[in-house]
């Protein structure tokens, strides 16, 4: 007599509908991962980039927005294969650290910037457990404190520092929700 095998992703808990509304979830949220980054690499390397915002550092902002094309396609080429909690906590990771070093280089589009993540953090804490969505709405406050610190440090700041614990506030409130 043999056990039937589960797939790596499932819990004997998770019936193939619900199953099949996650990866289906994924694959959008993947999708949009690859839209911001397509907005990204619009405001630093269009003819018109100049309209957007100037960055404060060119050579940063063009690799972080090469290379959140270059992941973000990544994750949505992958996105049907592997468990998808980690695919989650990993492209949330990367939205996280892509945001704190855009926010630095184009502080002109910053509040923007910041906007777009609450969208992945809204997403991720759809896909994640409880926890998780928690954790990583957490890691963005920190994230956006840091590059204000950062900012204030090194540069000039060019955003009031209230803008900080307001984005910390939406981003856990869109994780609870």
């Amino acid at each position: 007599h043999t056990r039937p095998t589960m797939a790596p992703d499932r819990t004997p808990d998770d019936p193939p509908a619900l199953q099949a509304a996650m990866r289906r979830e994924l694959h959008f949220f993947a999708l949009y991962r690859v839209f911001e980054a397509a907005l990204l690499c619009l405001t630093v390397f269009s003819p018109v980039a100049g309209l957007f915002a100037e960055p404060r550092h060119p050579q940063l902002a063009m690799a972080v927005a090469s290379g959140y094309l270059l992941l973000a396609c990544a994750l949505f080429v992958l996105r049907r294969h592997g468990a998808i909690a980690p695919q989650v906590a990993a492209g949330v990771a990367i939205d996280i650290a892509v945001t704190a070093l855009a926010m630095h280089a184009l502080p002109g589009l910053a509040s923007g910037i910041a906007m777009m993540l609450l969208f992945n953090i809204g997403a991720a804490a759809l896909l994640l457990p409880l926890r998780g969505g928690l954790t990583a709405a957490g890691l963005a406050g920190l994230a956006l404190a840091l590059e204000f610190v950062w900012s204030a440090l090194v540069d000039t700041p060019q955003r009031p520092a209230a803008e900080v614990p307001m984005f910390v506030a939406s981003y856990l409130a869109i994780a609870t929700l």
